[in-house]
């Protein structure tokens, strides 16, 4: 009998609180945000793969392997079938757990790899079908989807409205990933699986029984009371299609079990996995609809940072074990990277959270007349599009950070917080308010006296006084306005709610690197 031992984290026993531990999110978010329509659409949609994955497995069968899969076909023998809890699966082997965390290169290489699938991403993009004449438009619009996507329960389905989204269109739609915000994503992708006789003595391989494939589907949701995930799975329904021969596809091939399992990959930081295996035929995974959970956890020891930062990977494998043979080398569907933290400065109703790492934090603004930041929508365009057009005035080409393309490319923002970073934004305050009344260092290039804030107005600034790149920022320009005050504080509002929403952190200079592993997070004007 041959065995594998996988290359996974195994669970944690030094914090046995953790073990078997998940907490659903059982209310809705008090955060909200004064949202355009386009926001709610997903962030990432794409045929790119998140880690260039390609699912395949190779399975050695026995004759004795080959007659249990005739026998449940005909019924002559019970097909295994998980209960709900999944325990009628038996867990894997996993590795032993790492006490160490890993390097400061391989933790801006995790950060990096994880940000390279949202550029790749925008290369290759993916749009579903349109809903079918039957199916009800509303049910399956967009409009119906929570601009953050935290604000769903986490139960043992994904959202109902979110998963008809990801999966409506028919099995002919696949290999593709829809990234809605930080928390929630979905996959639908085409997994093979390869099937050979061999000798039940030698292992040597004897004939190619055939090769079967199917659509798996993917849902993963993360937490935003704990530093857990969650990782839906299943086989599309009616999505399996056996090549084994006229006689073996219908007397064979659905008659093999096959197992999924959630896994935890320690490409950085610890973390484990609840839940065994989930195992069924073929022919049953194909005829069900039924979803199957795993939990993800991320500890707080040995992270990085102020935050506890933990940043891990997210894999489904997939295998056939017999009483003989374990499958060598299982398939793996590459899910995204959870990056995991326990700030302090969030609500106390979300003191822990994950959210993926690939995704782009940006809060979007609008200059459409109804737009209740309209005033700051159209400052913060006029930098990006005309910075020298801006006050301060300048004789050298001025620099503005933060604009969205869609990609990481792009130098972006950085939050901060009056609890840790005060003396910044003090700094940044001051200097905006020299501009604003033409003292100071800008006497001679602030706004002039006609374009200062009168009654009903505020003086807005960009980058904002909560960023790194605000006013004060010795590497960036920044631009000062007249604007109304309600929309000023309609934007500021927004700003706020969009830092806890997204789950932005804030800047922490003890990170590795920390221009390329801190949070950061950009303005989408439309």
């Amino acid at each position: 009998m041959r065995i594998r031992i996988l290359p996974v984290a195994a669970a944690l026993t030094a914090t046995a609180a953790l073990a078997g531990t998940f907490t659903p999110n059982s209310a809705r978010s008090t955060d909200t945000v004064t949202t355009v329509a386009d926001q709610v659409e997903p962030q990432i949609s794409t045929t790119a793969t998140p880690a260039g994955s390609t699912p395949k497995m190779e399975v050695l069968l026995t004759e004795d392997d080959i007659e249990k899969a005739k026998k449940r076909v005909k019924g002559e023998l019970a097909s295994p079938r998980p209960e709900t809890a999944q325990s009628a699966s038996p867990a894997r082997p996993k590795a032993k757990l790492k006490d160490t965390k890993g390097t400061e290169e391989q933790f801006k290489k995790v950060m990096a790899d994880a940000r390279a699938f949202a550029t790749e991403a925008k290369n290759k993009p993916f749009k579903l079908p349109e809903p079918k004449a039957d199916k009800s438009a509303s049910t399956l619009s967009m409009s119906n989807v929570n601009a953050f996507t935290h604000t769903y329960t986490i139960g043992d389905t994904p959202p109902d409205v979110l998963a008809q989204l990801c999966f409506s269109a028919d099995k002919s739609y696949t290999d593709y990933t829809l990234v809605f915000d930080r928390y929630s994503y979905c996959e639908r992708k085409k997994i093979a699986a390869d099937y050979w006789k061999v000798d039940k003595t030698t292992g040597a391989k004897i004939e190619h029984m055939g090769t079967t494939y199917a659509n798996m589907e993917l849902f993963g949701q993360n937490s935003t009371t704990d530093r857990s995930t969650r990782l839906f799975a299943r086989i599309q329904q009616g999505s399996v299609d056996y090549q084994w021969g006229i006689i073996d596809d219908w007397w064979t091939a659905p008659g093999v079990p096959l197992s999924l399992i959630g896994q935890c990959q320690q490409v950085l930081t610890a973390c484990s996995t609840f839940q065994p295996s989930a195992t069924m035929t073929w022919g049953t995974w194909d005829n069900s609809a039924t979803w199957y959970p795993w939990d993800t956890s991320s500890p707080e020891y040995g992270m990085w940072g102020r935050d506890k930062l933990g940043l891990h990977g997210l894999t489904m494998e997939y295998y056939t074990d017999s009483d003989e043979y374990d499958t060598d080398q299982p398939g793996v569907v590459q899910s995204l990277h959870p990056r995991c933290d326990s700030a302090t400065y969030f609500s106390t109703s979300r003191p822990q959270s994950c959210v993926f790492q690939e995704v782009i934090p940006f809060i979007a603004y609008s200059t459409a007349p109804d737009s209740p930041n309209r005033g700051v929508a159209q400052h913060i365009q006029d930098a990006f599009a005309t910075p020298n057009s801006t006050y301060p005035t300048s004789s050298t080409a001025k620099l503005f950070p933060g604009e969205y393309d869609g990609t990481w490319n792009g130098e972006g923002l950085h939050r901060l917080t009056e609890s840790l970073h005060s003396g910044i934004m003090a700094a940044n305050e001051a200097e905006k308010d020299d501009a604003c009344a033409k003292t100071g260092n800008y006497s001679t290039t602030g706004l002039p006296l006609a374009l200062q804030p009168t009654l009903g107005q505020d003086c807005d600034e960009f980058p904002f006084r909560s960023t790194l790149e605000g006013a004060a920022s010795s590497k960036w320009d920044f631009s000062v306005r007249a604007v109304d005050t309600t929309q000023n504080q309609s934007a500021g509002g927004s700003l706020v709610a969009f830092y806890g929403s997204d789950r932005v952190l804030a800047w922490d200079l003890a990170l590795p690197t920390p221009e390329a592993t801190n949070d950061t997070f950009y303005v989408r004007i439309s």
